[in-house]
């Protein structure tokens, strides 16, 4: 609910700036709340790729806090804009994910590897 009251308000901020003012300080200002707008939309994947995590994969986010899975995820993503191999990346999603003693399946690294590129910015 947060999360979709803050892209709204950045979205408002967005169209408010673009239609004040011209010049220099207005493409400033477009570009402050464009980068605004950006970071809520990556803290709206982030969460989403968070709770599709945990209702996917019950035991791996078992005892996790939502920032070790949101690491899940940013750890991925540099693996993925490196141009990594895909099944290196789903190597290391496999031990970035294990917890207690439970590492995720070959189709349970995938399906991580699959949410992560839709996540990734």
């Amino acid at each position: 609910m947060k999360l979709a009251r803050g892209v709204g308000v950045a979205a408002v901020v967005v169209c408010a700036l673009t239609a004040c003012g011209s010049g220099e300080d207005s493409d400033d200002a477009r570009s402050a709340a464009a980068s605004s707008v950006n970071a809520a939309m990556d803290d709206a994947k982030s969460a989403v790729f968070v709770a599709a995590y945990r209702g996917a994969f019950a035991g791996l986010a078992e005892g996790r806090s939502d920032d070790d899975i949101t690491s899940v995820l940013q750890e991925t993503c540099v693996d993925l804009e490196s141009s990594a191999e895909p099944q290196d990346v789903q190597d290391e999603i496999k031990s970035r994910s294990e917890n207690n003693g439970t590492e995720p399946t070959d189709n349970q690294a995938r399906q991580i590897y699959e949410m992560a590129k839709v996540a990734c910015p």
